[in-house]
């Protein structure tokens, strides 16, 4: 298969950012055509201010990012886009380092302009497990190459 660049364009604006570092950007297609893009952003890599956002490629223009998943005091990391088949999923960590964080996830029904509210991956779980910052691939239905989902 041989690739090529088609577009290119910047989804957070060249000003006003200076102070935020933005990482580990995810990118699902939908069926309507519809691209979606999320990414974790704050002031440093770990810091308590990071937070999940998200933007729609639509009608050939980035939307404005929104900020989806936000805790207090807690560090955002490495989001993860799914779509299996009716249903947007977004997997997130949340926690201090890499040792100690939890996997979390919210799901779309609208392509991503609402969202369920934020549940662990796996309720109680101690180790840190599921989805970090590369694609999910469906091996088969429901089972999940990283992460079982029910």
């Amino acid at each position: 298969m041989k690739l090529a660049l088609v577009n290119r364009q910047v989804i957070l604006p060249e000003s006003g950012t200076e102070s935020f570092q933005c990482h580990a950007s995810t990118l699902v297609r939908l069926p309507c055509g519809t691209l979606v893009a999320a990414w974790f952003a704050g002031l440093c890599e770990g810091s308590e201010d990071t937070a999940i956002w998200l933007s729609r490629y639509e009608h050939n223009i980035w939307t404005t990012p929104q900020r989806v998943v936000a805790r207090e005091g807690e560090a955002h990391w490495n989001p993860v886009l799914f779509y299996p088949s009716d249903k947007l999923w977004l997997f997130y960590k949340v926690g201090s380092g890499v040792h100690v964080w939890k996997t979390w996830f919210i799901t779309s029904s609208d392509r991503g302009f609402t969202w369920s509210t934020p549940a662990p991956l796996v309720n109680g779980d101690i180790l840190p497990r599921g989805p970090v910052k590369n694609k999910l691939l469906l091996a088969s239905k429901w089972r999940l190459d990283c992460a079982r989902v029910d």
